[in-house]
């Protein structure tokens, strides 16, 4: 079934030779068979939804794999010959503990992925629903708490010898998403930091995004809903965005500022009246000395890196941080 899929994307799509070809397996169900198939038709990366390894958190999330899964999952992957494997890790998780974040560190460290993403947990039942209601916000740490998850997992992976590449993200020196981030060539999009820039992005399946400079495109999140279309030669497609010539800019803008740290604030930006709130901001982090600004240069500092989440969403406009409503995700 996966070869007859493959066989149809590929009779739909002309491949480049030198495409990056990358999936998300489960640790739970990707067998040594579906890495096999994928890896003769190009693929060489393969990223490993982890989030927590203790029981208690795994249950609350409705996330159950054991250790053994995974460490079976990743060797299975070296074996077959897959030349980077990333792992992802989540931090501010329902009863989440340091202690928990200690064992989730340790693992990760004993497998060595070539890439690792620590991602902040998001609470938005009202955006994910179900999933969400197993708990309630008491059961989540702190932001004081969160914090130290991330800055614990930050400095035992630094000093495991991965380096950090930007926000949430870190790969060992020889990975080509670190090189990229040395060399200037590091680019990001909607599934996170990646080794080329490419202005279109196609998602194909149930809940998908697709993006380009025009805007944004979501597919039909249920399943039902998202077969009928299908079935009837429809376009799934459920809701979209079409981008505003400076909504384009600062989507290039924040792109650039999260991937190198700095960036040059075109003036057509910064003469717009609605530029005003985004100037205040900025003098907000001036003023902690996360950045310095200088003859529409700007320039994060050391101490700003850690909330370059925060300093990049200063330039979007549909952003009201005087809300006390939690509608995204927060940078702690």
């Amino acid at each position: 079934m996966l070869s007859k899929l493959m066989d149809g994307l590929y009779d739909l799509f002309n491949i480049l030779s030198d495409a990056a070809l990358s999936f998300e397996g489960h640790p739970n169900n990707t067998t040594k068979e579906h890495l096999e198939v994928l890896f003769n038709y190009g693929f060489r990366r393969v990223s490993y939804g982890i989030q927590d390894y203790t029981p208690k958190v795994q249950k609350a999330i409705n996330r159950i794999q054991p250790w053994e899964n995974v460490n079976k999952a990743h060797s299975q992957a070296l074996a077959v010959g897959y030349e980077s494997i990333s792992h992802d890790l989540v931090y501010g998780l329902p009863f989440q503990t340091l202690e928990m974040m200690k064992v989730k560190v340790e693992n990760t460290i004993k497998l060595k992925p070539h890439r690792i993403s620590l991602y902040s947990y998001a609470h938005v039942p009202r955006v994910i629903g179900v999933g969400q209601m197993a708990y309630d916000v008491e059961d989540l740490p702190s932001p004081s708490e969160k914090q130290e998850l991330f800055q614990f997992a930050t400095k035992e992976l630094l000093k495991a010898g991965y380096e950090e590449v930007g926000m949430d993200h870190f790969a060992l020196p020889d990975d080509e998403l670190r090189l990229a981030k040395k060399n200037g060539n590091l680019s990001r999009n909607f599934m996170g930091y990646t080794t080329k820039y490419n202005e279109q992005l196609m998602g194909l399946g149930m809940s998908a995004i697709s993006s380009g400079s025009q805007g944004y495109a979501q597919n039909e999140k249920g399943l039902k809903q998202y077969l009928d279309q299908v079935a009837s030669n429809n376009n799934p497609i459920v809701k979209g965005h079409l981008n505003t010539e400076k909504q384009f800019l600062t989507a290039k803008l924040i792109t650039q500022l999260i991937c190198n740290y700095y960036v040059q604030i075109p003036d057509s930006l910064k003469t717009l009246e609605s530029f005003k709130k985004t100037g205040k901001q900025l003098d907000a982090f001036i003023d902690e000395g996360f950045i310095v600004l200088s003859d529409n240069l700007l320039q994060v500092n050391e101490k700003g890196k850690p909330f370059i989440r925060l300093i990049c969403s200063a330039f979007d406009e549909f952003i009201d941080f005087n809300s006390t409503k939690n509608q995204y995700s927060k940078a702690i």
